[in-house]
């Protein structure tokens, strides 16, 4: 039992088996506090959503672009729906390419997590097939065996209570936990 709490500053880097224990204030904020800049309705960004879609860029090469994206975006548009992550990555990150990047899976509206895009046309391909080539593959050839080695999920939970085991897998479907809050 710790008998004092120390603030971390964002620069720490967690090893594994630390813990973070978190007030119930902040374990219950609602996420539409959290995430209220973006987005707009518009069909082009403006300059204060751009700076923050770019804030959401984790990892950026030649070739993929990984976002943190935040719940309550919708992926693809469609009319009236301007404000999809598809349109607002294409309109605000392809950082001088001809074209924007391009999703390669996608995650629900009310869902956060890494998003994943390609930033050129052999990039999109290459990963769309990977994505897919898991789903759809029924043989053991090596083209199957290589795309299984470098396609592994793995997630990172904040939970609440000590897991019994520190490692492990979780064989259960994702739900919704529905919690009233009022403030």
């Amino acid at each position: 039992m710790l008998s004092s709490s120390l603030q971390i500053k964002h620069s720490e880097v967690m090893e594994p088996g630390m813990r973070i224990h978190l007030p119930v204030s902040v374990a219950e904020a609602e996420i539409k506090k959290r995430y209220e800049t973006i987005p707009t309705a518009t069909l082009h960004p403006n300059r204060d959503e751009i700076e923050y879609l770019k804030r959401l860029v984790i990892y950026k090469d030649s070739a993929i672009l990984v976002l943190n994206k935040p719940p309550k975006v919708p992926m693809k548009g469609n009319l009236p729906v301007h404000n999809s992550m598809d349109v607002l990555a294409a309109a605000a990150l392809s950082y001088g390419n001809e074209e924007g990047p391009k999703l390669v899976h996608r995650l629900d509206r009310d869902t956060s997590g890494l998003l994943l895009m390609g930033r050129t046309r052999e990039s999109f391909t290459r990963l769309h097939w990977l994505f897919t080539s898991i789903k759809l593959a029924r043989t053991a050839s090596q083209t199957w065996n290589t795309a299984c080695e470098s396609y592994v999920q793995r997630y990172w939970a904040l939970v609440i209570g000590t897991p019994t085991e520190s490692e492990g897998v979780i064989s259960a479907p994702l739900t919704k936990v529905l919690r009233h809050v009022s403030y």
